[in-house]
C-alpha cells in the first residue's frame, strides 16, 4: 500500500490498468484473427468468476475497476456478472462429456475449488431448471502458492539464503527452472514410501553456496536437492490441514441442515495433486467413494464461466452471506427486547405516548436465505415525529443471523436513503415509506418509496467486507 500511496493510486486504478492492458491484447487478437473484425469492450457481456470467499464489497471493488477500465458504460451496468469459481465448475462438469461424476436431478454436490491462492467450498443441488445453493460457501487462502511458499523457503535455507537471493535477482530465468523441478515433485507425489523426487540446483547457484552453511532439511547431492516423502508431506501439512478444517465444517453445515452430500467434486489446478486427492479422501468425512477430481482441473472454472455468462438463471438461488436491514424505532415489547430498565438510552416515549425502542434492527435479508435474482425483499416504516421533513433510512449490515440493534459488536453502517416527508398535525395523517431490497446480479438495489407522494428514491449498496 506504501508504493500505490506514493503512485497516488488505489487498488482499484491498479486493476484498472491491468484490465486495460488485457484488453489491449484482446483486441490485437482479435484483429489477428479476423481484419473486418473490432472488439469493443461495451458489445462484450463479462463473466467474472471469483472466489466463493469474496465478499460482496471485493465484487462491487472489481466492478468499479471495470469501469475505470472503459470495460463497461456505467458502475451499475448490466453487462457484468459474477459467478463463484465452485459454481463455474460445476456448471462446466455437469454438462461436459468428459465428467467423472455422474449429476442426477436432486442430488447435492459439495464443490471444492483448489486454486493457487484459495481453496473454496460450495454446496449446491441440482434440480429440473438449474442449481440452488444449501449453505454458505466457504473459503481459506490455502492454494498451491503457499505450498510453493513453503518449498522455496525450504530450498533457500538448502543453498543459503544470501547465495538464493544474489543468483535469483541477476538471472530470473533461474527461479524458474527450479520450480519447473518442482511441479513435476508436487503433481507427481502420491504419499507412496517409494517416491523420491530431485531439483536441480543451478549452476552458478551451485558453485557459489558453501556446503557446511547449508540447512539440514535436505540431501544435497551433486548439484541436486533430494526430495524424500517424509519432505513432502511435512511441506503439505500445514496446507492440507487447513482444507481439511473447510471440509469438515461444510460436513457440518450440511449435517446441521440434514444435507447428505452425494458428490464431492474437485476441481482447480491444485486438484491434480495426487497426494492432496489422496489425503482428502482419507480425512474428509464425506466417504472416499464420493470425491472425485475434474480432469480439466484449472480449465472447468474456463470452460463453466461462459455458461453462466449465458445463463445465468442456471444458479437459481444462493444464499446470503450477511444480514442487511435497516436501522428503525419500535414499539417496547418486554419479551423481544427484555425490560425497560435495561434499553437504557434505547428506550423512549414517542410523541403519543408509546413505549419505543430505537437502533433497531429491522431485518430484510437473513444470513442463510435463499437468494433469487430478481427477489424483492420489503417493509413498511413510518416517521416518528409529526414535525419530520424528511426520513433517513439506514442500512446495515451484520455477520450475525438475528442482530437486535444496530450499534452492537458485529454491526456496520453501508449506506444511508434520505426522503422527503410532509409533516402533519395528527400522527393518522404521518404517511408511511416503503423500502425494497431488489436482488440483482450485480448486488443488492434499495429504493423507498412515500407512499403518500409518490416520491422514490434508490441507491446501490455499499457492500460491507
Amino acid at each position: 500500500m506504501k508504493t500505490l500511496n506514493k503512485l497516488g493510486k488505489e487498488p482499484e486504478d491498479v486493476i484498472a490498468d491491468y484490465l486495460r492492458e488485457l484488453v489491449k491484447y484482446m483486441g490485437a487478437h482479435v484483429e489477428h484473427s479476423d481484419l473486418k473484425e473490432e472488439l469493443n469492450p461495451y458489445h462484450v457481456r463479462w463473466c467474472v468468476t471469483v472466489p466463493a470467499m469474496w465478499s460482496d464489497a471485493a465484487k462491487q471493488k472489481m466492478q468499479r475497476a471495470m469501469f475505470k477500465a472503459s470495460l463497461i458504460p456505467s458502475l451499475n451496468s448490466q453487462r457484468v456478472v459474477f459467478c463463484s469459481e465452485p459454481m463455474a465448475g460445476l456448471l462446466s462438469e455437469a454438462l461436459s462429456i468428459d465428467t467423472r461424476t455422474r449429476i442426477q436431478p436432486d442430488d447435492a454436490i459439495l464443490v471444492i475449488d483448489l486454486g493457487g491462492g484459495t481453496a473454496d467450498l460450495s454446496a449446491m443441488r441440482m434440480g429440473s431448471d438449474g442449481f440452488t445453493e444449501l449453505v454458505p460457501g466457504l473459503g481459506a487462502s490455502c492454494g498451491s502458492t503457499m505450498l510453493d511458499d513453503e518449498f522455496i523457503a525450504m530450498f533457500k535455507r538448502a543453498v543459503g539464503p544470501a547465495v538464493y537471493d544474489q543468483v535469483v535477482a541477476k538471472f530470473p530465468n533461474a527461479l524458474l527452472a527450479i520450480l519447473r523441478d518442482w511441479e513435476e515433485c508436487k503433481t507427481s507425489f502420491s504419499g507412496e514410501d517409494r517416491f523420491f523426487g530431485c531439483i536441480s540446483i543451478p549452476r552458478t547457484m551451485d558453485r557459489l553456496r558453501d556446503e557446511d552453511c547449508g540447512s539440514d532439511e535436505v540431501d544435497v547431492d551433486e548439484g541436486e536437492i533430494c526430495i524424500t516423502p517424509v519432505v513432502m508431506q511435512q511441506l503439505y501439512r500445514p496446507i492440507v490441514d487447513q482444507i481439511v478444517k473447510l471440509g469438515v465444517q461444510m460436513y457440518e453445515q450440511c449435517t446441521a441442515k440434514d444435507i447428505d452430500v452425494d458428490h464431492v467434486l474437485c476441481i482447480g489446478g491444485f486438484s491434480q495433486s495426487k497426494y492432496l486427492i489422496n489425503t482428502l479422501r482419507k480425512r474428509l468425512p464425506f466417504g472416499a467413494m464420493k470425491l472425485v477430481a475434474s480432469p480439466n482441473g484449472s480449465a472447468a472454472v474456463l470452460l463453466g464461466a461462459p455458461i453462466f455468462a449465458c445463463r445465468p438463471e442456471l444458479i437459481r438461488k444462493q444464499v446470503a452471506q450477511c444480514t442487511y436491514g435497516v436501522g428503525s424505532c419500535d414499539i417496547h415489547a418486554p419479551s423481544q427486547y427484555g425490560p425497560r430498565d435495561k434499553l437504557m438510552d434505547r428506550f423512549f416515549m414517542s410523541e403519543d405516548d408509546l413505549p419505543m425502542v430505537e437502533k433497531c434492527f429491522s431485518v430484510l435479508i437473513r444470513k442463510g436465505e435463499n437468494l433469487v435474482p430478481g427477489q424483492v425483499f420489503e417493509k413498511t416504516y413510518v416517521p416518528i415525529r409529526r414535525s419530520q421533513t424528511s426520513g433517513n433510512i439506514r442500512v446495515f449490515v451484520s455477520h450475525l443471523e438475528d442482530p437486535i440493534y444496530t450499534d452492537t459488536v458485529g454491526c456496520d453502517e453501508v449506506g444511508t436513503v434520505k426522503i422527503n416527508v410532509k409533516p402533519v398535525s395528527i400522527f393518522e395523517d404521518v404517511g408511511s415509506l416503503l423500502a425494497k431490497l431488489r436482488v440483482l446480479p450485480s448486488g443488492l438495489v434499495l429504493d423507498v418509496t412515500n407512499k403518500r407522494t409518490g416520491e422514490k428514491v434508490d441507491m446501490t449498496l455499499d457492500f460491507y467486507d
